[in-house]
């Protein structure tokens, strides 16, 4: 079973000491069965579909990676770039945040399909809800942005911004 170190002083949220035992190839799989079959994926290129899903998916559930404030560029950075790939499709930017709310329930899944007890999973996805609000509002950030904005990738500044 996976351990759990103190809340870190910094986010008042758990850090785990391990990946989260989530299968991206899965979580990515139960994603698309929920999304494809919607308007406007229905209409994408299979290929299109994920956009920067996939590397943000990783990214989201990368628990293991020792400094917190990387693992956060990590995500600030692949949710960046998954809201410019949206922008470049002109894919509706009301959407964004519905398509990481089912990324969202899609690691849920997966992880309920593993040994955790539901106790486990629930405290896990709370951890993950500071993680997702990052993905969402730098994902919109990044369909906003504008060749007059600078390009700024660091979460903090691009937060500082707003």
């Amino acid at each position: 079973m996976t351990s759990m170190n103190p809340h870190d002083q910094a986010h008042q949220r758990p850090l785990w000491d391990e990946a989260l035992p989530v299968r991206i190839d899965a979580v990515v799989r139960t994603w698309l069965d929920w999304v494809a079959p919607h308007d406007p994926w229905d209409s994408m290129r299979l290929d299109d579909i994920t956009g920067e899903l996939r590397p943000l998916a990783t990214a989201l559930v990368n628990a293991a990676c020792d400094d917190a404030q990387e693992r956060r560029r990590h995500i600030a950075m692949t949710a960046y770039a998954h809201g410019l790939f949206r922008r470049a499709q002109r894919f509706p930017k009301r959407l964004i945040g519905a398509e990481l709310a089912v990324l969202r329930e899609a690691i849920r899944t997966d992880l309920e399909s593993s040994y955790w007890s539901d106790a486990l999973v629930d405290q896990t996805m709370e951890g993950l809800n500071a993680d997702f609000r990052l993905a969402r509002n730098l994902a919109k950030r990044a369909y906003d942005w504008s060749p007059h904005d600078p390009f700024v990738v660091d979460p903090i500044e691009l937060l500082a911004q707003r």
